[in-house]
């Protein structure tokens, strides 16, 4: 994660805005590729940017590729906002298209 200015967030207080940069490496055959970033407080359900889209993402990778996929940007209205709580978030990849993904 990352603030406005590009620096890496080790901590941020409530209503921070943040950024999310999360890369994968396709170990298996060229297939599709899912990221999900889903919150462990909230029934594992994807969090959800500024602009509202859900953080589910997909793209085709090739055997051995790497994927590195801008989730957030603290610096537009894709950001993240830290809750007013401790964020207990996982990064979920895998092959396929988790069948949310959009």
């Amino acid at each position: 994660m990352y603030d406005p200015n590009g620096k890496a967030v080790t901590k941020a207080f409530n209503g921070e805005l943040l950024g999310m940069v999360i890369e994968v490496q396709n170990q298996g055959d060229t297939d599709d590729i899912f990221i999900s970033v889903v919150d462990n407080d909230n029934n594992m359900q994807p969090i959800i940017r500024a602009d509202g889209v859900k953080c589910n993402f997909y793209t085709s990778v090739n055997a051995g590729q790497k994927w590195g996929m801008q989730v957030a940007s603290a610096g537009d209205n894709t950001h993240l906002v830290m809750p007013n709580r401790f964020w207990n978030l996982t990064v979920m990849a895998g092959h396929g298209t988790l069948g949310t993904a959009v």
